[in-house]
């Protein structure tokens, strides 16, 4: 037994000693899963926001910095969030006409997006209500719902509380972006 064991232990041997080449580590080149070339947006990348306004036919750029939501994101992912954006703007961009805001820029450095907007669709009046306890924008015909907000009646002085509570007329865009600057924090 003993001798079968060694007889099958130089027989290893032999074909490992002589066939060395096929077991020897070839250095293969590799690349980590996420050092791609692919561009994303950084912490240090400058976000430049181009506001166009259509009416006007005017046009002038800010410089802000990248919101936490946009790091890490790819050319194809921003434009996806943007897209999403369209489709519930801020009170802000509401109010100012936002009809568009696309992906104009994107570089390792940069990226810029325009928005454009337009006044000649905006309402010319809305209302402002209480519902469960927080500020509802409704348009001029006072049942198309314009936005929800994240004030709170209670938030108001007494005697805006009133007028909301009695449904509070708000006569421009202007107006009412004036209004929800003085009471959001």
């Amino acid at each position: 037994m003993l001798s079968l064991f060694f007889a099958g232990y130089m027989v290893s041997y032999n074909f490992s000693a002589n066939d060395k080449e096929s077991f020897l580590v070839r250095d293969i080149p590799t690349q980590a899963a996420d050092a791609s070339d692919e561009i994303i947006v950084s912490n240090v990348t400058s976000l430049n926001i181009e506001i166009y306004d259509i009416d006007k036919k005017t046009s002038k750029t800010q410089t802000n910095t990248i919101p936490i939501a946009y790091l890490g994101l790819t050319r194809h992912e921003l434009i996806e969030t943007l897209q999403d954006y369209m489709l519930n703007p801020s009170v802000n961009d509401k109010a100012h006409g936002l009809i568009a805001c696309e992906l104009v820029e994107f570089t390792k450095q940069s990226v810029t997006i325009r928005k454009t907007y337009s006044a000649k669709n905006l309402p010319q009046r809305y209302y402002i209500v209480a519902e469960k306890g927080v500020l509802v924008i409704y348009l001029d015909n006072g049942r198309t719902l314009y936005d929800r907000t994240d004030i709170r009646l209670t938030q108001l002085p007494q005697s805006v509380q009133e007028k909301v509570m009695n449904k509070m007329r708000v006569d421009s865009a202007e107006e009412l972006y004036d209004f929800l600057e003085t009471f959001t924090s």
